[in-house]
């Protein structure tokens, strides 16, 4: 999904995008999961074939 979100005309899908994923990662953090954990998530979500 960020990799189809493009800077200029879908700025404001771009920061929708990164305030859902914003929220997904406070929550991680609150359930004590590590930030290395979480750096490889969003790592796999900015790949094509992220299954969630």
């Amino acid at each position: 999904m960020i990799r189809n979100t493009r800077r200029g005309i879908h700025d404001a899908k771009r920061r929708r995008v990164y305030y859902e994923i914003a929220e997904h990662k406070k929550r991680l953090l609150m359930a004590g999961v590590s930030k290395e954990m979480i750096l490889g998530l969003l790592r796999c979500c900015r790949t094509h074939d992220c299954q969630g």
